[in-house]
């Protein structure tokens, strides 16, 4: 724990750091965590598009579509990269989808893919109610076919990744502590 504190201490973000992968990867939670350790903000696009429209993102997807959620969620990651200090950013697991949000990314984050598999991804979503895409499947297979259709996006708009499969929340963000402590990709100063 003194090293977390010394990076706390010492140590800010040049550039946002954006978490992208599947739900249930973990963006969230590492983002927290990491912001936690460098003792500054954590950004959530799911979180704010819930604040912004008043209801859950289930809800959105209910009332106004998918389509309606994606145009909220471009909106909010556009705002999220660009409104000032660095920040790490939990990206919703579908924002890959859209080329303009990937383009945001690529422009203003250095961009972390958490992978995971997929009976880790159903060991770690408590409610599946609240997860539009998994509460619409009927068949087992189709989690891992939806993971395995957006697995070529996330690698493309990732700079790095990071395979979460198995691995606590602290063990991944000390990960991602080794690659921002990487001088030649210059994420850190202080």
């Amino acid at each position: 724990m003194a090293e977390t504190t010394k990076t706390a201490d010492t140590k800010k973000l040049t550039r946002n750091i954006a978490f992208i992968g599947f739900m249930g990867s973990g963006k969230t939670s590492v983002s927290s965590e990491l912001a936690k350790r460098l003792d500054t903000a954590s950004l959530d696009t799911d979180k704010i598009v819930e604040a912004l429209a008043g209801m859950s993102v289930a809800q959105i997807f209910e009332t106004g579509g998918e389509s309606a959620f994606r145009t909220m969620e471009t909106n909010v990651l556009g705002q999220a990269l660009t409104m000032g200090q660095p920040t790490p950013v939990a990206c919703g697991g579908g924002a890959i989808l859209d080329p303009v949000n990937v383009e945001l990314l690529k422009d203003h984050a250095y961009v972390i893919y958490l992978k995971v598999d997929p009976d880790q991804i159903r060991a770690r979503i408590d409610d599946p109610s609240t997860r539009p895409l998994i509460k619409a499947m009927s068949e087992p297979n189709e989690l891992a076919e939806l993971l395995a259709s957006r697995e070529v996006l996330y690698e493309d708009a990732a700079d790095t990744s990071i395979d979460t499969t198995g691995f606590s929340i602290a063990e991944v963000v000390d990960r991602v502590e080794a690659i921002l402590a990487d001088e030649s990709l210059g994420l850190l100063e202080g």
